[in-house]
């Protein structure tokens, strides 16, 4: 084996099994690091949907109670109209 040949396989043998970064390439544990506070956020951000979604659905059953005692309210008033007119329209 030659001298050439022997350094080229002397600067191989540290990479087999070994991956290698790219040069400017971020440290496996900045990596990490990252990718740990990406899923923390996510997961914040599946929480605060799921607070948000259910104060939708409660405001969703206010709406549909108001809009309910709204129309009872619509009712008595004509009923109450009614009795008025026909109070008002006997003689004196």
């Amino acid at each position: 084996m030659s001298v050439r040949a022997a350094v080229l396989l002397a600067l191989a043998l540290p990479a087999v099994g070994v991956a290698q970064r790219a040069p400017g390439a971020p440290e496996p544990a900045t990596v990490a690091a990252q990718i740990a506070r990406v899923q923390a956020e996510l997961a914040r951000n599946a929480q605060e949907r799921a607070r948000i979604d259910r104060e939708l659905r409660d405001l969703q059953a206010a709406i549909d109670r108001l809009r309910v005692r709204q129309q009872q309210l619509e009712s008595e008033s004509l009923r109450l109209q009614s009795e008025l007119a026909q109070l008002q329209s006997q003689p004196k």
